[in-house]
């Protein structure tokens, strides 16, 4: 039996500087608080990572985002806190997403696609380049810039698994291959469209998820293919 525990009590640190007066001479002398404390009230880095877990990681809006910190750590934040975390989190990344695009451009195969979003105040699309484990994303509108400015698809010689859009076209380096999910939408669109003269179609929407299922079991995967 499992039984959630209410959140802990935070945990306040007080600092207090107090300033005398030189009996000689009557001159001010006041203490100093140590450097990190800037300011009156400071949330520590547990607070920080927690709001950024909540708000990039689960990708919760700011107000809502705040109320999930208050409630599982007892830590009241403001929703403009929350927005400065998740900005500063955004910045930051930097050097650890630079690794992750070397390593998908040394993958064999990828996955990429882009769909619509809301990005700087207006609506863009979020393109992305994945294997199982990796994932870079970044947002631009559909162009074929847009497309390369990733920084991973361009020069790619292994295989992309894509969706039909024509965007990736100039990608001639790589071998493209059909995204599964887009292959049996289509397939079931054309047995819709001729029921009579598309059976096959139906029969290959049965086929491909069981040979998927089959190779994964093969390969000792726990229904899905085993990605590299």
């Amino acid at each position: 039996m499992f039984e959630a525990s209410p959140p802990p009590p935070p945990v306040v640190t007080e600092y207090q500087v107090q300033e005398k007066l030189c009996p000689a001479c009557g001159a001010p002398s006041t203490g100093l608080a140590p450097a990190e404390v800037t300011g009156r009230v400071r949330y520590w880095p547990g607070v920080h990572a927690k709001t950024a877990l909540a708000a990039c990681a689960n990708y919760l809006p700011v107000a809502r985002a705040a109320k999930m910190v208050a409630a599982y750590t007892g830590v009241d934040v403001c929703a403009g806190f929350v927005a400065s975390v998740r900005g500063r989190a955004a910045a930051r990344p930097g050097p650890f997403m630079d690794r992750v695009r070397d390593l998908l451009r040394a993958v064999p195969v990828l996955y990429a696609g882009e769909t619509p979003a809301r990005a700087a105040g207006k609506l863009q699309y979020v393109h992305v380049a994945c294997t199982e484990f990796l994932t870079a994303m970044h947002a631009g509108d559909r162009a074929m810039q847009a497309i390369d400015a990733g920084g991973v698809l361009p020069g790619d010689a292994g295989t992309i698994v894509r969706d039909g859009y024509q965007g990736y076209e100039h990608l001639t380096d790589a071998l493209h291959a059909w995204c599964g999910a887009h292959g049996l939408r289509d397939l079931a669109g054309l047995y819709r469209f001729d029921p009579d003269g598309q059976i096959w179609a139906r029969s290959m929407v049965g086929l491909l998820p069981d040979a998927n299922a089959r190779t994964a079991a093969a390969r000792g995967g726990p229904g899905q293919p085993q990605r590299r």
